[in-house]
């Protein structure tokens, strides 16, 4: 399906500095320490309105224009970070790849040469890997196998496989899943729900992945994550889609983030 974007209505977004850094806090369940930040770009189109990525990358997807977008997402990530640091906070940012970025054999060479260019470094920044590339995991291992090398941190969305399903490469290239609240079934029956989610932290924590419990929407959903021992969770029910004047506020709510060792 062709999108109704066309390229030069992101490029003039891009120019008119219509793309928009959003983050979404991962906290500590218990303590309420924030741990680390995911971003995204949204696009407050002057012409389309906001626009989410599911909704304009596909354009860029067709086009063959992905790459160059995800080399500007990188950019205004590593700014934001510095901005960051500047301000005296030291905590992991991740960005989202999608199947079509770890298609394009350009990909660790576009992104480290980000990193020449700019003296950074990928240290403390987790590539976020759309979930159902473990159905097919070896058909992008060079690629991964590249950025682990590199210094990047995988992780995968939405994981509700059986982690001991999975090869012991896969196992060992990952850092981090996120679990969805109920491992993305129809479940209704909490003492199921709440035993099959403790197995997947168990397993997790086994194979010595971050784990962070996602789409927490209130109190009752956070006390759950911590009934079944993870730690981290992420949602509205902690924060969700901040801007950087929302995220300057919440931090200055919070004690200074101390940075959680990464495998």
């Amino acid at each position: 399906m062709i999108s109704a974007f066309s390229i030069n209505d992101i490029i003039y977004g891009v120019e008119n500095r219509e793309f928009l850094l959003r983050y979404r806090p991962q906290v500590n369940a218990a303590s309420g320490q924030l741990h680390a930040l995911d971003t995204k770009l949204l696009w407050h189109s002057s012409r389309f309105g906001s626009q989410h990525g599911e909704q304009f990358l596909p354009a860029l997807e067709e086009r063959g224009k992905h790459l160059n977008f995800l080399l500007f997402y990188l950019i205004r990530s590593l700014r934001a970070r510095q901005q960051l640091r500047n301000a005296g906070y030291s905590m992991p940012l991740a960005i989202s790849l999608r199947l079509h970025d770890l298609q394009d054999p350009a990909l660790v060479d576009a992104l480290m040469r980000v990193f020449r260019d700019s003296g950074d470094n990928p240290d403390g920044l987790t590539l976020i890997l759309p979930s159902r590339l473990l159905d097919d995991f070896y058909q992008h291992i060079r690629p991964l196998s590249q950025l682990v090398d590199n210094g990047f941190h995988l992780a995968v969305s939405n994981f509700y496989q059986n982690p001991d399903s999975l090869g012991d490469t896969c196992c060992d290239m990952l850092s981090e899943v996120r679990l969805p609240p109920r491992l993305g079934t129809s479940l209704t029956d909490k003492q199921v729900r709440q035993r099959q989610l403790s197995q997947a932290v168990e397993a997790a924590q086994r194979h010595q992945w971050s784990c962070i419990v996602t789409g927490v929407e209130n109190q009752q959903d956070i006390q759950e994550a911590l009934t079944m021992g993870a730690s981290l969770v992420q949602g509205h029910g902690v924060g969700d889609d901040l801007s950087a004047s929302e995220l300057a506020t919440m931090l200055a709510r919070v004690k200074q983030p101390r940075q959680i060792p990464r495998r």
